[in-house]
């Protein structure tokens, strides 16, 4: 039996582990769903979250979510229930703790509000939301 030499063992490895790490972390190919584009630097102090840019969508006038270049984040409970299957993410993952109070999380209202208002203004007829109303706890 030949001997395989450790760079080729640590290639091996490595390829391996890039491969295993993408099976298990499935995440949502983004949407093409024109959405709305949210930067940090227009909400100052505001801003919620651990991204610097998101798009903003709304699908059918329920299902609120934001996207990034490979991830998708449901805000409210509806697009966590239409999206679980599809890979789509809860907002915790990138919703960021108050730096003022670091038990809680920022208020994440900016965001929603903005989302509502969005999903309204891609409607011909008023939808009621299901907004989920994340609490800081």
């Amino acid at each position: 039996m030949k001997k395989l030499s450790y760079p080729f063992l640590i290639v091996m490895v490595v390829c391996l582990g890039v491969g295993a790490n993408d099976l298990l972390n499935h995440r949502a190919q983004p949407l093409k769903i024109e959405g709305k584009w949210l930067f940090k630097k227009d909400f100052g102090r505001l801003w919620p979250l651990a991204e610097d840019s998101v798009q903003l969508c709304c699908k059918e006038g329920k299902y609120l979510f934001l996207q990034t270049r490979d991830r998708i984040f449901a805000i409210n409970e509806a697009a966590e229930a239409y999206g679980r299957d599809k890979g789509w993410e809860v907002i915790d993952k990138i919703w960021v703790f108050d730096p003022e109070r670091p038990n809680r999380k920022m208020d994440l209202s900016v965001i929603v509000d903005e989302g509502l208002k969005y999903c309204e203004s891609k409607s011909d007829t008023k939808h009621e939301h299901s907004m989920a109303l994340y609490t800081n706890n």
